[in-house]
């Protein structure tokens, strides 16, 4: 039976089974609501707003599912969570793009784990399903070349338009959203005293913006002939679009390499990091 959940946030599960035990090398949160491609979203490792009872639902649910398939080798299981209630969308017996990802932020190479398990091994951990401590936070981005395809719509949604990701880690989450998001191209710092153009219900972003000192111009509120042209002349820093619609003004910012956040969730946890980061909060440089 399929169905439409909505207001509903996306989990997926990176982990290694060997039919009866699993190793979860990482429990991901999406930031972009369920309904956007998991190659288009934004992936945060540990998980920053699930609760301690969604997370144990989790889990449990994956080691079920392993049993069941008895799995042996890579497993990739993606989720939707809507308040304490955990669905599965689907599971995957092979390795997935985050898993390389999630080795990187957890430290654990989860290649040489499947290495074993596939010739037979046993995974040796404590407990029958077992999660490494996260000793830091990552963040995956999603690359996307909207200037470089003439024409195309920038939205994200169902299908994959991203050609391409960045990862970061960091002390703290914020720490690893910003380097991640910066490392996309064309993303840069806005300059202060320009305009952050908002499509959709900004009005709650408005007052963040304005403390960030950039100057917040709502669609609705405003005369969409000369904005293209500001875009031209670099006077917008940042475009905000939510939903579907203003396709003019969408590839007026992908062609003159305005920074473009597609997801009102993202924009919200992003303007958060940038207040850190202005607030005197430095990013820190580690090795990988």
């Amino acid at each position: 039976v399929s169905k439409f959940i909505e207001g509903a946030k996306e989990v997926e599960v990176d982990c290694v089974s060997d039919g009866e035990r699993v190793l979860v090398g990482a429990v991901i949160e999406h930031v972009e609501e369920a309904g956007v491609h998991s190659g288009d979203a934004t992936m945060v490792v540990p998980p920053f707003s699930l609760s301690e009872g969604v997370l144990s639902k989790v889990r449990e649910y994956t080691l079920r599912i392993c049993r069941a398939l008895s799995a042996r080798g890579p497993v990739n299981i993606q989720f939707v969570v809507r308040g304490e209630d955990v669905y599965v969308i689907e599971c995957n017996l092979r390795a997935s793009r985050s898993m390389p990802f999630v080795s990187k932020v957890k430290g654990v190479n989860l290649m040489e784990y499947v290495a074993d398990v596939i010739l037979g091994g046993r995974l040796e951990i404590p407990g029958d399903v077992y999660e490494p401590p996260a000793r830091r936070w990552g963040v995956k981005t999603p690359q996307f070349s909207w200037s470089r395809l003439r024409g195309a719509y920038p939205v994200v949604d169902v299908e994959m338009r991203s050609t391409g990701e960045v990862a970061a880690v960091g002390r703290t989450l914020h720490d690893a959203l910003l380097k991640s998001w910066l490392a996309a191209q064309p993303n840069r710092l806005p300059e202060p005293g320009s305009l952050a153009l908002v499509m959709g219900d900004g009005a709650l972003l408005a007052e963040r913006l304005r403390r960030l000192g950039l100057e917040p111009l709502l669609l609705d509120d405003a005369d969409n002939n000369g904005l293209v042209e500001a875009m031209r002349e670099g006077c917008v820093g940042l475009v905000v679009a939510s939903g579907d619609g203003d396709y003019a003004l969408r590839r007026a910012a992908a062609d003159y390499l305005v920074p473009l956040v597609l997801n009102p969730r993202l924009a919200a946890l992003l303007l958060e990091a940038l207040e850190t980061y202005l607030g005197g909060e430095e990013l820190t440089v580690e090795p990988l």
